[in-house]
């Protein structure tokens, strides 16, 4: 994405996301927890860095990232009740898959607009 510290966040993400399968074949949950959590403190980071930088569609990408934290929430209760473990695998893989896709197609709208205003080094800076 060129922010290194979004950038940061989306390989842990990544690497959290890896953990998930291995985490249901050993009928645990704590995994896809942990990666909810991290896509949330990521939203949050997100929208702080985009707050800073003056996004012009902050409040739109903030209720996107509210809706896939609830339905995120909503199919983690699902996916917890469900006794098949192939039913509860593939409820998982649909939370993970989402919350991945903003980080694919989601946030290129931002990653122009900080390309064109220039504003990527600011961006990196501590703090933000």
């Amino acid at each position: 994405m060129g922010v290194k510290s979004i950038d940061d966040e989306h390989k842990r993400l990544f690497a959290l996301a890896s953990a998930v399968p291995p985490g249901l074949a050993a009928r645990s949950s704590i995994e896809i927890a942990a990666f909810v959590e991290a896509a949330r403190e990521h939203f949050v980071s997100e929208e702080s860095i985009l707050r800073s930088s003056g996004f012009p569609n902050l409040h739109e990408h903030r209720q996107y990232h509210l809706s896939l934290t609830r339905r995120a929430e909503d199919l983690t209760t699902i996916c917890d009740a469900e006794e098949n473990p192939i039913k509860s695998a593939e409820c998982y893989d649909e939370i993970v898959s989402f919350l991945l896709d903003d980080i694919i197609r989601g946030d290129t709208a931002f990653k122009s607009f900080l390309q064109y205003h220039g504003l990527q080094t600011m961006a990196r800076e501590p703090g933000y």
